[in-house]
């Protein structure tokens, strides 16, 4: 299958759930979900009927889809040798 869109992006604003579908014959390849100042404290990912995430984005312990803005790690390794 080809690769119609490399680092497409998804962006919602507001209190609607996010959602995406495929057509048929098509699927996707979700690399990551980040969330920024989020009013829930977990949030569910599904596919169809079936729960494939349960994530913790808020609270006293942290988020596991922190939305951390410029801070690329790989921003900081560029290395330029010999030239």
């Amino acid at each position: 299958m080809a690769l119609k869109q490399p680092f497409a992006l998804k962006t919602v604003i507001g209190d609607d759930p996010p959602e995406l579908k495929a057509d048929s014959g098509e699927a996707f390849l979700i690399k990551d979900i980040l969330i920024w100042r989020a009013k829930s404290s977990y949030i569910t990912v599904r596919i169809e009927k079936s729960t494939i995430g349960y994530f913790r984005i808020k609270g006293p312990f942290g988020s596991h889809q922190e939305f951390r803005r410029g801070a690329a790690q790989h921003s900081h390794t560029i290395r330029v040798d010999g030239g």
